[in-house]
């Protein structure tokens, strides 16, 4: 049976989590927010095995949902795919059929624990059947603790948010950062810009090494020239829609970054966002990258060509880290903390990815888009 450690960097989360368990006054319903990849699922699969004290087997009192996409009319996870060589060309969501198993589940007593687990991973992509359907679970649990993932409290109805207690997970220093990253992935260490995007997420990292190499060299030389000519764009964006879906959302969000350390302009910001919209709503893909790369021909992006390198599961390295030591060795190659665009709402700072989320949720929200001396923040 291998333990489960609570992630690095998340103190104030496991301790609330654990003073829960040790009085006995767990929630019926858990609202893990944060940003991506600093450890709510860690934190999720340590609390199942606190309160089950499971093996690694399937337990039959935990179920964990995850989005799904659809294909050749079969339904598959991210990491169902992965193993099946198959590409997401759609948007992943949870749907109804999803929230019915785990009203299955809880019709049920508990078989081997004194309550069932059940953990929504992407709980933000639930459609509206889904979400109406889980908020009538939420109203009578029973013997259950529901976990549900997600980055911001925002993205969900006001219902469920009002029937979950929050446990918010922070980004880690720059010191923790780099500390997970040279025990999980060193090589990475070499690609400053990666982390910089990161953003204080050791998962954001490993999955950008991992997608930056799984972008074609061909597209990586066209992206990072400053002068395109619009024959040179239009083959660009064709090689760009064959990518899978995810993976195209992921470049836009790194060009996006990019773009916006560069030149802090809300025009091209909103392109971009405009592009992202574009493509969820599943409009033709290659018109849409069409657009945006023909409005920006001069613009020089740095996207790393990496060769294929192999990096540990992250999961099991932030489980097994010392919480005391810090990596120093191999850091010189990141001299200092990654500035982090910011830009601010209702009088605080946050970064470029959580304005996106906002900027989706307020009509009109004051935006500063970088133009001031203090538009940046040092993420230690």
């Amino acid at each position: 049976m291998s333990v489960v450690k609570p992630p690095i960097g998340q103190s104030s989360a496991i301790t609330k989590l654990q003073a829960a368990i040790t009085q006995n006054r767990l929630a019926p319903a858990y609202l893990f927010t944060g940003f991506d990849g600093v450890g709510r699922k860690l934190a999720a699969q340590w609390l199942s095995q606190q309160l089950l004290c499971h093996q690694d087997v399937p337990h039959p009192d935990i179920l964990w949902i995850e989005p799904t996409f659809t294909k050749d009319g079969h339904q598959y996870t991210h990491s169902e795919a992965e193993r099946n060589g198959l590409a997401a060309k759609s948007r992943s969501q949870i749907r109804i059929d999803q929230i019915r198993q785990i009203i299955t589940l809880l019709q049920q007593p508990p078989l081997l624990a004194s309550r069932s687990l059940v953990v929504i991973d992407g709980a933000e992509t639930m459609t509206e059947a889904a979400a109406n359907a889980l908020l009538k679970i939420l109203e009578e649990p029973g013997r259950a603790t529901l976990i549900l993932i997600t980055p911001t409290s925002n993205h969900l109805l006001p219902t469920i948010r009002s029937r979950c207690q929050t446990i918010h997970f922070k980004r880690l220093p720059f010191e923790l950062l780099t500390q997970v990253i040279q025990e999980s992935c060193p090589e990475l260490l070499k690609h400053p810009d990666l982390i910089r995007f990161a953003q204080g997420s050791p998962g954001r990292a490993i999955a950008a090494w991992k997608n930056a190499q799984q972008i074609p060299t061909t597209i990586i030389h066209m992206l990072n020239r400053s002068d395109r000519p619009i024959w040179d764009c239009l083959s660009l964006s064709q090689q760009i829609q064959a990518l899978d879906f995810s993976l195209q959302l992921w470049l836009l969000n790194f060009l996006q970054f990019q773009s916006w350390q560069q030149s802090r302009c809300s025009k091209i910001f909103h392109q971009f966002e405009q592009t992202r919209t574009y493509l969820s709503q599943h409009c033709q893909a290659q018109l849409v990258w069409d657009w945006l790369l023909t409005s920006l021909p001069k613009t020089q992006w740095q996207l790393p060509a990496i060769m294929e390198s192999p990096c540990q599961h992250l999961s099991s390295q932030m489980a097994s880290l010392p919480k005391s030591e810090v990596a120093t060795k191999s850091v010189s190659v990141v001299q200092q903390a990654p500035a982090e665009p910011s830009t601010r709402f209702g009088g605080r700072q946050t970064d470029l990815f959580e304005a996106i989320a906002l900027n989706k949720q307020s009509p009109n929200p004051s935006i500063d888009y970088g133009n001031s001396s203090s538009s940046f923040v040092q993420s230690h």
